[in-house]
């Protein structure tokens, strides 16, 4: 078939049905048959198929190869070809780029076309980022500067206007910077680290982008700059900057995309930069303070320090904070107890800075932020709940629990603002004792109760959460179990995943669709939608 179809011209792309047909023809009479098949040609090198791409997901591509050459007329450095893209420092245009995908991939002779498709997976992959207005940037084909030092940038930074110095929660603006340490870092890890850090903001103006970093800019002010330098043992360092009223919490949804990106990474240090040698250019190194000495002072209750580069008296507390909100310190968090398992010391940490969160919100909005915060965190910790409120249907309360069931209430985590879909009863606590639903997964749901009993602390909920902690951790201890609690807390999570996908049982024993559909965006976050948004924001 991949002979017939360049001698007839045409791109090697079938779609899934035609697979499936040759596939009988050979004997793989059932689905698990043809999916073991694809898998072994996949790993073979001879196929692909990219179930989760918009646009490809009935596609196969009998030629990898072919593949990888499109993407290359992309990726180049002929200048025919940089040309016909119109490409200038890395950038050019929607239009350029779908009119080169077309003039190698066109139309088939039933007369379908994957040029969208195959310009998604270039997104995935990390090759392409579009912006709002219809430009698209080249990470790999950007002007590098990864040998360009850290100071260098740092003082570009400082030049930007109203980036004041103040403290949290509210007044002036003020800086924040650490420096993530890795060992290797491969190039097409940091092009699509790159991508997504412009997609992580919608409302960011890219005030300049390299190969590999950028500065971003805020309608409201505030400024966020990523850059990767290469050190001369060839060792990477990843420097993140912010400047904002409360520049802990932007640094941390980055620290957490430096997580998912390059999670199996071996992250060697985090060091936290002093603000006041961040301000002084006339320093050529700024104070830093790593994680493990942090988390020794915390130990040891130190409030204050003297900073070795500027002698300016630090005091400790925001350190500690951010060492708290950072997810890739947890190993080195200040809430962590000897004889804790990876997971354990995850979620703890965690937890600790969902309350950090929790505290900061309450304090900028006078208690009226943390009731759209807890609606946030309903939707985190698995967009559902045993909801409801003492004496209501379906609730619970300290001394006794309803026989009639308790109601999951999930929310829509759509970008423009959570609103909840209409929930629906999960089986009631006695229906079969000692197998229940929630007497299960008590030990897991207590952690994730916990989390949003944080983000209701402020809020009409509090005492309502407080009851369900109550209730739930009874069970636990009627139920004694041995499994790990990050472990438990995966299993409830799993579960609740699966309420919301499959929906409730039918009478023919079959499952309703779930309210809720779990969609990885183009920035790469997981977010639950429900049916009206799912399709509207894939990509």
């Amino acid at each position: 078939m991949r002979k017939a179809l360049v001698s007839a011209g045409e791109p090697p792309l079938i779609t899934l049905g035609e697979f499936e047909d040759m596939a009988k023809r050979c004997n793989l009479k059932t689905p698990d048959d043809r999916r073991s098949c694809m898998d072994r040609l996949t790993d073979m090198g001879e196929l692909r198929h990219f179930s989760k791409v918009p646009g490809l997901e009935d596609v196969v591509v009998v030629d990898p190869t072919w593949l990888a050459d499109l993407m290359a007329t992309i990726v180049t450095a002929d200048a025919d070809k940089m040309a016909e893209l119109g490409m200038e420092n890395g950038w050019t245009s929607m239009a350029a780029l779908e009119k080169v995908v077309q003039s190698v991939c066109p139309a088939s002779s039933s007369g379908g076309s994957w040029v969208d498709g195959l310009v998604k997976l270039m997104q995935h992959c990390g090759l392409v980022y579009v912006s709002p207005h219809g430009d698209a940037v080249i990470p790999p084909m950007l002007p590098p500067k990864i040998t360009q030092s850290i100071e260098s940038h740092r003082a570009a930074l400082v030049a930007q206007p109203g980036t004041q110095s103040g403290y949290p929660p509210a007044g002036p603006r003020r800086w924040w910077s650490a420096q993530y340490k890795y060992g290797r870092l491969l190039d097409h890890r940091l092009s699509r680290l790159l991508c997504r850090l412009l997609l992580l903001l919608p409302d960011v103006k890219v005030q300049e982008v390299w190969r590999f970093g950028a500065q971003l800019r805020r309608p409201e002010g505030d400024v966020l700059a990523m850059t990767c330098t290469r050190g001369q043992h060839k060792d990477y360092t990843i420097h993140v900057a912010v400047c904002a009223r409360v520049p802990e919490l932007l640094g941390a949804r980055v620290s957490a995309l430096l997580g998912e990106e390059l999670g199996d990474v071996e992250l060697k240090a985090i060091m936290y930069e002093c603000a006041a040698c961040f301000v002084d250019t006339k320093l050529s190194e700024t104070g830093t303070y790593n994680a493990v000495m942090l988390h020794k002072t915390a130990a040891a209750r130190a409030n204050t320090k003297t900073c070795s580069q500027c002698g300016t008296e630090l005091h400790m507390a925001p350190f500690i904070r951010s060492l708290r909100l950072d997810e890739q310190a947890a190993r080195w968090g200040p809430d962590q107890q000897e004889g804790d398992s990876e997971g354990n010391r995850r979620l703890r940490h965690l937890l600790a800075g969902i309350e950090l969160h929790a505290d900061w919100l309450a304090a900028a909005a006078g208690g009226q932020g943390q009731r759209q915060g807890g609606l946030d965190a309903g939707a985190a910790a698995g967009s559902g709940g045993p909801v409801g409120g003492p004496g209501e249907p379906g609730s619970a309360s300290a001394t006794g629990v309803s026989d009639s069931p308790l109601r999951l209430h999930p929310v829509c985590e759509h970008p423009d603002g959570p609103h909840p879909v209409e929930g629906y009863d999960i089986p009631t606590l006695y229906d079969a004792p000692g197998a229940s639903w929630l007497r299960t997964h008590a030990r897991g749901l207590r952690t994730l109760m916990r989390a949003m009993e944080l983000m209701w602390r402020h809020g009409p909920q509090e005492a309502q959460a407080a009851i369900l902690q109550t209730l739930i951790k009874r069970l636990e201890q009627e139920e004694p179990g041995e499994l790990d609690e990050y472990v438990s807390c995966q299993e409830a999570r799993s579960s609740i995943e699966k309420l919301l996908e499959e929906g409730k049982r039918t009478a023919d024993w079959g499952r309703s669709q779930g309210p809720l559909r779990r969609v990885v965006s183009r920035s790469g976050a997981v977010m639950w939608l429900c049916r009206c948004h799912a399709d509207n924001h894939v990509w």
